[in-house]
């Protein structure tokens, strides 16, 4: 009965979407990027969020347009100051510029959930996002990125802003071999981001936590109240670039405390990444000779990837309460290194991302462990995904991913999503989470989003 139920419900749901295709109007505005260079939301992304080669480029260039903007910026900056101040700085300030209009844009999101074994299965969550996004440059060698969430099912809070001086040392150094980040951002040991992909259920991979193992599944949490996920935004600096045409790193410290203003241990965490791409576009996104003008994100190439992770978590207040409880007698030495109510936390593992004509194949796998006075907990986490380009207005995914722990019921999901440009910022997401094992709940959102 509820098997009859749910494929009517689905069904219907589906001629919907279809039917929205149709009906959708235009949309009036466009991201503040779009409107800097003046050009389509699709010059970056397949569909939005996800990014294909020339927009992953613009992101490791620091938000640049590829070689540099001279040429390609069409809404015309406010310059502040004028050229000829540099040869007689520091008599004078260093001129600079802002952008000619407001670097502000929005993103709306609109959910309908249907979970058959929820508490409840059918819910109109309308809006569930309301993002506020700052995105722009102070000449090329100052850029800005940052997202305000001001309602995200009913809370507000500062999702990211980072200002990135791109090649501090000029021209003593090759271009883009360092740049600096400086703010709230996702630090690039995540080897893939989940606010990048079109599934609308992100990835176990960077909302694994140990200290709440089944809080990724929508089951009740194990135990504890606060733990680490490798996908949070941080706190902290970090410093980028390539090497070449084919090789990025990045190395970094942050705070470790995820959302929170300020950090709550004295402790640094730190990270690093390095990934080396075969074919296709440079890292820095310029055109190879056999680039396609009609079908822009193909970019034949395999690109490798390692990165690692590793900080301290303040364990909550009741725990450690409970460790001093049970503290050795005073003569009883334990590990010196140690502190009560430090959690000293470890990730590391290797990517890896395929493009070749239009499928897009990404994979991950990596190693967790958590030290808690001696006492660890460790997991394996793997994802595989795969994309396929059917139009440039239509995406379709497929994705596994499982988490490994021991004394704990192993993870398992396969994600199928179906996602379509109704107009090139109005995109809709059909996207369906099945987990094995009886290990999580299974769940079918649509969802459309709308940028401008």
């Amino acid at each position: 009965m509820m098997k009859s139920i749910y494929n009517i419900v689905t069904g219907t749901l589906l001629r919907f979407i279809l039917l929205s295709v149709m009906i959708t109007e235009d949309a009036n505005a466009i991201p503040s990027f779009a409107r800097k260079y003046g050009t389509s939301c699709g010059t970056c992304h397949v569909l939005a969020p996800k990014l294909y080669a020339f927009g992953r480029g613009f992101k490791n260039n620091g938000y640049i347009w590829p070689g540099g903007d001279k040429g390609y910026v069409k809404e015309r900056p406010v310059p502040l100051g004028a050229p000829p101040q540099k040869r007689i700085w520091p008599k004078v300030t260093w001129p600079g510029e802002m952008p000619g209009s407001s670097p502000i844009s929005f993103r709306i999101r609109n959910e309908f959930i249907y979970q058959p074994e929820g508490e409840i299965s059918t819910d109109f969550v309308f809006p569930a996002l309301i993002n506020l996004h700052l995105g722009g440059s102070l000449t090329e060698s100052f850029t800005f990125l940052g997202t305000f969430h001001l309602f995200e099912r009913g809370d507000q809070r500062l999702h990211q802003f980072a200002v990135v001086v791109r090649d501090p040392l000029g021209e003593r150094l090759p271009e883009n071999l360092l740049n600096l980040k400086l703010g709230k951002f996702e630090p690039s040991a995540i080897p893939f981001s989940s606010v990048r992909q079109l599934s609308p259920f992100g990835l176990l991979l960077n909302s694994y936590d140990i200290q709440n193992p089944m809080a990724v599944t929508g089951g009740p949490h194990a135990h504890g109240e606060r733990g680490f996920i490798l996908g949070a935004t941080q706190s902290g600096v970090e410093l980028f670039g390539s090497v070449g045409d084919r090789l990025l790193y990045a190395v970094g410290a942050v705070n470790g405390n995820g959302d929170a203003v300020s950090d709550d241990n004295s402790n640094k965490d730190f990270f690093g990444r390095i990934a080396y791409k075969l074919g296709g576009r440079s890292v820095t996104g310029r055109a190879p000779a056999d680039y396609s003008e009609t079908r822009p994100w193909v970019d034949n190439s395999i690109r490798l990837g390692v990165f690692g992770y590793r900080g301290t978590l303040s364990a909550i207040e009741e725990e450690v309460s409970h460790e001093m409880d049970n503290a050795p007698e005073h003569g009883e030495m334990g590990n010196e290194n140690e502190h009560p109510g430090e959690i000293h936390i470890g990730r590391w593992g290797g990517d890896l991302d395929i493009w070749l004509g239009n499928l897009n194949i990404a994979a991950a796998v990596m190693r967790g462990v958590d030290e808690d006075q001696g006492k660890k907990e460790d997991f394996t986490a793997t994802f595989l995904q795969g994309d396929y380009v059917i139009y440039p207005w239509l995406v379709a995914g497929l994705g596994h991913e499982m988490v490994l722990q021991e004394e704990m019921t192993d993870i398992e999901r396969v994600v199928l999503s179906i996602s379509s440009s109704f107009r090139p910022n109005v995109i809709g997401t059909v996207g369906h989470q099945f987990f094995l094992n009886n290990s999580g709940e299974d769940r079918l959102v649509i969802a459309v989003d709308i940028a401008f």
